[in-house]
């Protein structure tokens, strides 16, 4: 069994290219956006902790307010530090948990994590994927998904790791800026690569 890491900035494509694995038998997904939203909402004392550091209105009708904290956290990289230390070891935590339900059966497990790096999850994974995308494409893209403002995702896109400041570096690099079969092609080279 395997696990690889799928990261990249907003709007790169992490989803699709993690999605595309699924091509290939015995794959399982765990995207660690969807990991961390179930840890906050079922956490009390991150709940707590949150709403002590960001206020009341960081949660609305018991869910996190994502759109709220967005605005603060990606204009203010303190804030962003803040966010990060009440939430980060918690999901390095449940993840590593998460891997140990899967049998023998599964051949590869991808681990989609915008936060690969900042949470430390790269220390569960054997190897690392950067999904890469201009800031035009990616603007656009997750503007559309997410229907926010291109100003806000700049933001987003900004605050998050540049290539060249990563430690491990990435085993493989893939391009998202043109169409789904460069995509698909680039993703089966890789996994070929993997059953060396």
């Amino acid at each position: 069994m395997k696990i690889i890491g799928v990261t990249g900035k907003i709007g790169s494509g992490k989803t699709t290219v993690s999605d595309l694995f699924l091509n290939f038998s015995h794959t399982e997904i765990i995207n660690c956006d969807r990991l961390a939203s179930s840890i906050i909402d079922s956490n009390y004392k991150i709940q707590q902790k949150i709403k002590e550091k960001f206020g009341l209105k960081s949660f609305f009708e018991g869910k996190l307010n994502r759109s709220y904290i967005r605005d603060i956290v990606f204009n203010d990289k303190e804030k962003l530090q803040e966010l990060n230390s009440i939430v980060h070891a918690e999901l390095f935590n449940e993840l590593k948990k998460e891997l140990k339900k899967y049998t023998s059966d599964t051949k590869l497990i991808v681990v989609e994590a915008a936060v690969l790096y900042e949470a430390k999850l790269f220390k569960l994974v054997d190897k690392i994927i950067w999904v890469s995308s201009s800031l035009e494409i990616a603007v656009n893209r997750a503007s559309k998904r997410d229907h926010s403002k291109k100003e806000q995702i700049i933001n987003i896109y900004n605050s998050q790791s540049y290539l060249e400041n990563l430690k491990p570096y990435p085993d493989f690099i893939i391009n998202n800026d043109t169409d789904l079969k460069s995509l698909k092609k680039q993703v089966e080279i890789i996994y070929s690569d993997l059953e060396k």
